[in-house]
């Protein structure tokens, strides 16, 4: 799951990272003998071949990726941490509520 996210992190922002990545680390975590998990890391090596892009609308999306702090890798780091969470116990994550109610005026 983090290998993937970090894969599909490094290909929005430099597709021969990821390529390196997906090549020397991703490829060490895949069953290759098995033919689902398999067929699955071709796929997402094709993915990274499909996406691409010119430098062009490169450039452009680079300039969109900086007028906005809150980018969707922040968002998907979110997401992956809130589900790594919810396999540890309670009483070992963070609070679910809001910090603000436990203030007593």
């Amino acid at each position: 799951m983090c290998f993937l996210f970090r894969f599909h992190e490094l290909a929005s922002h430099d597709p021969y990272e990821a390529l390196k990545y997906l090549q020397n680390e991703l490829s060490q975590t895949v069953a290759h003998d098995e033919p689902e998990e398999s067929q699955e890391f071709r796929l997402i090596a094709s993915s990274l071949f499909s996406q691409a892009v010119s430098s062009e609308e490169r450039m452009v999306t680079d300039t969109e990726s900086l007028s906005t702090p809150l980018s969707d890798g922040f968002t998907g780091r979110t997401q992956l941490f809130d589900t790594l969470v919810s396999f540890f116990p309670e009483h070992m994550t963070q609070p679910t509520g809001n910090l603000v109610d436990l203030i007593t005026f």
